[in-house]
Parts: structure tokens; C-alpha cells; sequence
């Protein structure tokens, strides 16, 4: 048994070197790749960066460049937001100072308001349109509401206040306004200039609301006089109910408003009217 170990021995050590050479090839395969494999991965982690964090700016940011429009458009330069909001607060501003409602007629679908818009008067009916896209969506006694293009609604009242203080004189009110015969009084000028530089209390000191029968105006009856007022002063009373001012039947709140807006200037007024259903002429004049 010996003797055949022996015998074929030599085949071990012909195929030793063999796997002996096999194994040094394939420890530096090994060891060239880990050697070739190091450099290559110091040199892309020496040149690799981190990727920088984007982070959003807020939009005051950028408005340097939209003030001094650099990119050249054709508009103005844009303003910030905050200048938009703040054009827009003082637009609600002004709707609110430029109009004041100074009466109101309630008749159903025919309900106007009588309004001084930019110191102008003018007397709007309901689904009419106001300057700057404002519409008289509803109308009640003494109270407007207002419509505006944007969404928003506007209140409007009639002031509260109290008469503004002017140039007052030392003239009774009494000796303004003195009778000249029956039916016929004379009214001092500066009597009439202090009605017109408080217009709205003047309007406030008498109701007024149109007569209408079978759908025609008949006229405005008198429902409401204060006492002590310049209406009052004039012989107009409760009850009455006004026919024609200076000829002009009042037929329709824009004959009232027309009339209106010829007695601030007129020097003698005619008022026909029915009084217990019997007629009345009175006449004023103005010296």
C-alpha cells in the first residue's frame, strides 16, 4: 500500500506549483484592484460637493428690481403689495366721505335717494348705478345700501349730526322770515343762506313721501314737520299734500329733484297745495 503512495507521489508535487501559482494570481488580482480602486474613490470624494438647500426668498425680496423695472416692460413700475392693499383701503375711504345721503323717498319699485355725491346732488332710483361701479342695491326710510363692483356693500344714513356752526348773524329767525300778506311771506337772504349751508338738517326737518294712486304720482304729502324748522316757519303742515312748486306738477321724484335744485337759486317760489282735500296757494320771495 506504501509502495503505491510512493508510486504515484510525484503527481502531487507536478500539481502543487501549479495551485500554488493559481492562488499568488488570484491574491494580486485582489490586491491590484483594491490598490487601482482607492484612488479612484479619494479623487471623486475630493471633488464631489454637497448639493447647496434651496430655500424660497419672500416676495419682498424681489421688489428692488420690480420698483426700478429692470427688465424694460412696457408699463410703470409695479408697487408692493402692501401699496395695493393700502390703494384699496384708501378707495373704500373715499366712497365712504364722498357720498352722504341726504333723503329718502320709500315707494316700493319707484323708492329713490337723494344723495350728494363729490358735493353734486343728484337723485338715484334703486338698481341704479353710482360713479366708480357702485349700484343702489336697497332703499329704505332714512337708510341706502350700496352695491359695489368688488363685492363689498356700503351703508349709507342719513346723518345724525348736529348743525354745522357757520356765519351766524344776531338776527332772530323770526324777523328772516316776516309775513307780507295772506299766504305770502318774505324771507331774508341770509335766512336763506344758512338752510343752504346745512342742507342736510334742512332736509331732515320735514318727511315727505309721494302720493301714489292707480301707479301715477298725485303729488308728496307732508308727513312730518319739525317744529321751530324753516318748513315749519313757511305755513307747510302735516297733512298737506304738495301739488306744484312754480308751476312744475310734482308728478315724480326727478320733478321733485328738479324743483329742488331751482329753488336753491330761485328769488320767488309759488307752492300749490290741498290741505283737508281744499287748495292752497303760498308764495314767498326772497329780499
Amino acid at each position: 500500500m506504501l509502495a503505491n503512495v510512493h508510486k504515484y507521489f510525484w503527481i502531487c508535487y507536478l500539481l502543487l506549483p501549479v495551485l500554488l501559482g493559481a492562488a499568488i494570481g488570484h491574491l494580486a488580482a485582489v490586491g491590484t484592484d483594491i490598490w487601482l480602486a482607492k484612488p479612484l474613490s479619494s479623487a471623486w470624494g475630493k471633488n464631489i460637493k454637497p448639493v447647496p438647500k434651496v430655500t424660497s426668498l419672500p416676495l419682498s425680496t424681489y421688489e428692488l428690481i420690480l420698483q426700478r423695472n429692470i427688465f424694460d416692460s412696457r408699463g410703470p413700475a409695479t408697487g408692493s403689495l402692501q401699496a395695493a392693499a393700502l390703494a384699496g383701503s384708501t378707495e373704500a375711504t373715499a366712497r365712504s366721505t364722498n357720498l352722504v345721503l341726504l333723503g329718502t323717498m320709500v315707494a316700493g319699485a319707484q323708492s329713490s335717494a337723494l344723495l350728494s355725491i363729490e358735493k353734486e346732488t343728484a337723485l338715484l332710483h334703486l338698481d341704479e348705478k353710482l360713479p366708480g361701479g357702485g349700484r343702489i342695491k336697497q332703499i329704505d326710510r332714512q337708510r341706502v345700501l350700496i352695491s359695489w363692483s368688488d363685492g363689498s356693500e356700503q351703508e349709507l344714513l342719513v346723518s345724525n349730526e348736529a348743525p354745522a356752526i357757520g356765519t351766524q348773524t344776531t338776527t332772530n329767525s323770526a324777523q328772516g322770515i316776516r309775513s307780507a300778506g295772506e299766504n305770502r311771506w318774505l324771507i331774508s337772504r341770509n335766512e336763506i343762506e344758512k338752510a343752504r349751508a346745512d342742507l342736510n338738517q334742512l332736509l331732515k326737518s320735514a318727511r315727505l313721501e309721494p302720493k301714489i294712486v292707480g301707479g301715477v304720482t298725485q303729488g308728496f304729502l307732508v308727513r312730518m314737520v319739525r317744529s321751530n324748522s324753516l318748513v315749519a316757519k313757511l305755513g307747510i303742515k302735516r297733512g298737506d299734500l304738495i301739488k306744484e312748486v312754480n308751476g312744475v306738477p310734482l308728478d315724480s321724484p326727478e320733478k321733485a329733484l328738479q324743483v329742488f335744485q331751482q329753488l336753491r337759486e330761485a328769488k320767488k317760489v309759488s307752492v300749490n297745495l290741498l290741505r283737508r282735500g281744499k287748495p292752497l296757494s303760498y308764495s314767498y320771495e326772497v329780499d
